[in-house]
């Protein structure tokens, strides 16, 4: 197992000591692996954690100024219009510089929107008079969910789901290990009719959640230089347009800087 991860069943022995027992039923067994996925994606949205994105990966463009954002609802693609990203399936995109960040500290970036090709697919199209054909771009993006939770072990899993059954992924990422278990308890609180205590463990798993993104935000210069930037998807929807931001916490709306 990764130093990274911690295993799923720690996380579920941490959990039953949350909710007092010693054995799942059938009910907290499905509560708890739905929970862990949920509270993961809540995260995975809240901030771009560097071991699930990739950083100024370079791409070619051609004159439609358009990059190919892949995921797994879309077939693959044939026609010369359209250039993508690597061969990674992709939740969003975060950046696109016009320099390679890791070699120039200031990479200036390109403003984007995210759009429809005429082939379909889900493009990001840059905003711009210039002529881009030809012209070297570096992408910045984060995995598709589903993809980065199966990725967490070798071979990869096959559910998308945190567990210990057949195709399941058995480890819990060590960021986020803390906060996922915590959401759990919240949902099982929930479940369990104990409402008001619930927004109160909730309020603890939002600060579990900020303490793990401060820790990663500080950890080597890389990261105080803030070389991924999350778009918040409210903000992103509203002005059609990309812009740097804070982050975004579950729940919680962006405000335009």
């Amino acid at each position: 197992m990764d130093t990274k991860n911690q295993s799923f069943t720690d996380a579920e022995s941490k959990f039953k000591a949350l909710i007092g027992v010693d054995i799942l039923n059938t009910f907290d067994q499905n509560l708890f692996r739905h929970a862990l996925k949920q509270y993961f994606r809540k995260a995975y949205e809240s901030y771009p954690w560097p071991e699930f994105c990739h950083f100024g990966e370079a791409v070619t463009l051609n004159q439609t100024k358009q990059i190919r954002i892949f995921n797994k609802d879309n077939d693959a693609f044939t026609s010369s219009t359209e250039v993508g990203v690597g061969d990674n399936n992709i939740d969003s995109i975060l950046n696109i510089f016009k320099l390679d960040p890791k070699t120039n500290i200031d990479g200036k970036e390109y403003i984007f929107f995210e759009t429809i090709s005429i082939l379909g697919s889900r493009v990001v199209q840059i905003l711009t008079n210039q002529n881009l054909d030809g012209q070297v771009v570096y992408v910045s993006y984060k995995n598709d969910i589903e993809d980065s939770i199966k990725q967490l072990i070798s071979p990869n899993g096959t559910t998308g789901f945190f567990g210990n059954g057949s195709g399941d992924t058995n480890v819990i990422p060590f960021n986020l290990f803390e906060y996922m278990v915590q959401g759990a308890y919240v949902l099982y609180l929930k479940s369990d009719g104990q409402n008001q205590k619930a927004i109160l463990e909730e309020q603890f798993a939002d600060k579990i959640l900020l303490e793990a993104i401060s820790k990663v935000k500080n950890t080597g210069k890389q990261y105080r230089h803030n070389l991924f930037t999350e778009r918040p998807r409210s903000q992103f929807n509203r002005h059609n347009y990309s812009q740097a931001s804070q982050v975004i916490l579950p729940g919680q709306g962006g405000q335009q800087g």
